[in-house]
């Protein structure tokens, strides 16, 4: 006879037996289920060695054949993980360990394992059967299934629905009610007569809900088009602050979470679109914002990783430049406050540790700089009780020693001062000559005498056209430099007092004059740095009328600020309605005098020097729309060396802009509009 071997312990059951009414008249009268329990001890089988072994020998003392004895499985112990197992609704197949004595066992090569009432509470069974050497093997080791107080899986059942609504009903015949239960994964709470929640409803004072088809959230949800957040143990709808998972929401009294600005006793805070309460940095509506690690937005100064921030009145971060006080302070388009030197639209600035801008002169960590009143610092040449070089190349570090400037050498003095008019020596013993410019403009040579005597390197004197230094010089047939203008091989130039020509613009008895590469003066028409110049027979730059003198003229540029733009392309219709706004010309029939018939109508003079204010300027072409090709376009001299037009929009410009940009097919010319001065 095969018997049952026992697992190493006795293990104890406990079981939950509900008994429970049908929703209806019962549920009316507020029936209820009762949980009940019963402890359950598992038997142990007998060891049956010693009765095998008597078997045998009787059957060999009458002679028998002795039967095959069975083996012994004395020292087989079957042990479970645990001893009881929480109700989960679904099979529990606790895990079990087989040993012979010290050999442990596998399972599926030794033995195999089936379970019996596994799924709802109350007594459970492991099954062992042995396999290969342990046939003939078996085991049953009980353990316990246990719903606890708190465990909210349903029984087995299924959904009932009457007229009233929806239940659970378990297989046992009983149904939940004033709770809530897991069924198929999924939390729903039932009344006390047993039927399921939808929708809004109250318990205990506190709002709570469920979704149409009974299921209770846990946490957040999208209900009527708003989140709300119902309390995962609770269930109730929390309002105010709510903390999920270390994330600050708040919700308002209705429940609803918010977004966006939010105030409360005078602070603000920014809840972003997930409901979320920003901290630290936060991009908004354009705009960057501090918050502190409890939401508050920040304002004024705030130092982040040794970095200085500052936040207006609204809590936007400001970039640029701020005027605090009397302070200038520079906030680059991080935000961070500006110290030290730093580029600010193509100009370098000096602030101190405290973010202030500097002006004067400014001692840094590599030396001095040069603060305009501006702020900004200069660069290159200053002349400041001397002159002075500030290296733009080191953001107008102050230079000192002897310096390469432009292809040319100068001294500078320990305080930067240069020094003119001079002769100083480079380390190599070199004597040099430093003209009033500063500029080295000739090496010497010293005579017996050990005067420094200017000389060519053979002794002969210096004769025309000679390059010493970077400067040229002009000597006459005595060896003596030329200075001031001299006309030269058919062209005008001006030498210095130290007999240095001169290039570039140039001012002599008020007026301005410039001076070529070469150092020719320059006559007629003459594009200069993207500028359009005029200069007279005599080489002075012509300059046009400045100001309004006359009522008539000053009315028209008073026009042509409130004149508004017609439109695009309709340059010349503009020019008609501002004079048309004083009272002078007409308007012509389909606005079709374009700025082509006035160019050849009106417009004959191109001299600046005849430019008076309330002209009109233009060209009959020009090469930068198709419609200026054709039309050409025109404008409104205004004075101060400025005029005004329509090209979609009413703009001021520089005259000298205006004249360069158009001539590109034909050269400006200007005249009065209908031929009729503003006096």
């Amino acid at each position: 006879m095969k018997k049952m071997h026992r697992a190493a312990c006795p293990l104890a059951l406990v079981a939950v037996v509900s008994l429970a009414l049908l929703p209806g008249a019962a549920w009316a009268q507020g029936a209820s289920v009762e949980p009940a329990e019963s402890l359950v001890g598992a038997e142990q089988a007998g060891d049956e060695a010693a009765f095998a072994v008597a078997e045998a020998n009787g059957a060999q003392a009458e002679g028998k054949e002795p039967q095959e004895m069975q083996p012994s499985f004395e020292q087989v112990l079957c042990e479970l993980e645990s001893t009881s197992a929480e109700y989960t609704g679904v099979a529990i197949t606790p895990q079990v360990t087989v040993r012979d004595g010290e050999r442990l066992l596998v399972g599926g090569r030794d033995y195999a394992v089936s379970y019996e009432n596994n799924v709802v509470p109350g007594e459970a069974s492991v099954l062992i059967g042995g396999l290969g050497d342990y046939a003939g093997f078996e085991a049953r080791v009980p353990f316990a299934i246990v719903k606890s107080e708190g465990n909210r899986i349903a029984l087995p059942g299924s959904w009932q629905h009457n007229g009233t609504g929806w239940w659970y009903a378990y297989d046992d015949g009983g149904y939940p009610t004033s709770c809530i239960l897991e069924v198929d994964g999924a939390l729903y709470r039932f009344d006390s007569a047993g039927y399921m929640y939808a929708g809004w409803y109250i318990l205990n004072g506190a709002w709570q809900y469920s979704y149409p088809n009974g299921v209770v959230p846990s946490g957040w949800a999208f209900v009527g088009g708003s989140w709300y957040y119902l309390d995962p143990q609770t269930g109730d709808m929390r309002t105010g602050w709510v903390n999920d998972s270390g994330t600050w929401y708040f919700t308002n009294s209705s429940g609803a979470m918010q977004t966006g600005w939010l105030c409360r006793f005078g602070t603000w805070y920014w809840l972003n679109d997930s409901g979320a309460m920003a901290s630290g940095w936060a991009w908004i509506d354009g705009s960057w914002y501090l918050f502190a690690e409890d939401g508050e937005m920040l304002t004024g100064w705030q130092k982040v990783d040794d970095e200085w921030f500052l936040l207006s009145g609204s809590g936007a971060m400001q970039t640029g430049w701020v005027l605090q006080g009397e302070t200038w302070y520079y906030l680059a388009g991080s935000g961070v406050m500006a110290t030290g030197r730093e580029e600010v639209g193509g100009s370098w600035y000096a602030f101190d540790d405290s973010g202030a801008m500097k002006t004067g002169w400014v001692l840094c960590d590599d030396g001095w700089v040069y603060a305009q009143p501006s702020g900004a610092l200069q660069t290159g040449w200053l002349a400041k009780g001397g002159w002075y070089w500030l290296d733009p190349e080191q953001q107008g570090l102050m230079v000192v020693g002897i310096q390469q400037i432009g292809g040319a050498w100068y001294k500078f003095q320990d305080s930067g001062r240069m020094e003119s008019s001079c002769w100083f020596e480079f380390e190599d013993g070199r004597a040099a000559h430093a003209s009033a410019s500063g500029a080295v403009d000739y090496y010497a040579k010293y005579d017996e005498n050990g005067d420094v005597v200017l000389r060519k390197e053979n002794g002969d004197s210096f004769a025309g056209w000679e390059l010493l230094g970077s400067s040229w010089f002009h000597f006459d047939e005595n060896g003596a430099c030329d200075t001031g203008w001299k006309y030269l091989g058919g062209a005008w130039y001006y030498f210095g007092a130290d007999g240095s020509m001169l290039t570039g613009w140039f001012k002599d008895a008020g007026k301005w004059y410039y001076l070529a590469s070469s150092g020719g003066m320059v006559t007629g028409w003459h594009t200069i740095d993207s500028h359009y110049y005029q200069f007279g027979g005599d080489g002075a730059m012509l300059e046009a009328e400045l100001s309004a003198t006359t009522d008539m003229q000053r009315q028209l540029v008073a026009a042509c600020s409130a004149v508004p733009t017609p439109g695009p392309g309709l340059c010349s219709e503009w020019v008609a309605l501002v004079f048309n706004r004083i009272g002078q010309g007409q308007l012509l029939p389909n606005n079709d005098y374009d700025a082509d018939d006035m160019f050849y109508a009106y417009c004959g003079l191109d001299n600046l020097s005849e430019l008076r204010v309330g002209m009109i300027i233009a060209v009959p072409s020009h090469t930068h729309t198709y419609a200026g090709s054709i039309w050409g376009h025109i404008c409104i001299y205004v004075g101060n060396n400025t005029v005004m037009d329509n090209i979609g929009r009413i703009r001021t410009m520089p005259l000298d802009e205006w004249l360069s940009y158009y001539t590109t097919t034909y050269s400006p010319k200007w005249g009065w509009y209908n031929g009729v001065p503003l006096e």
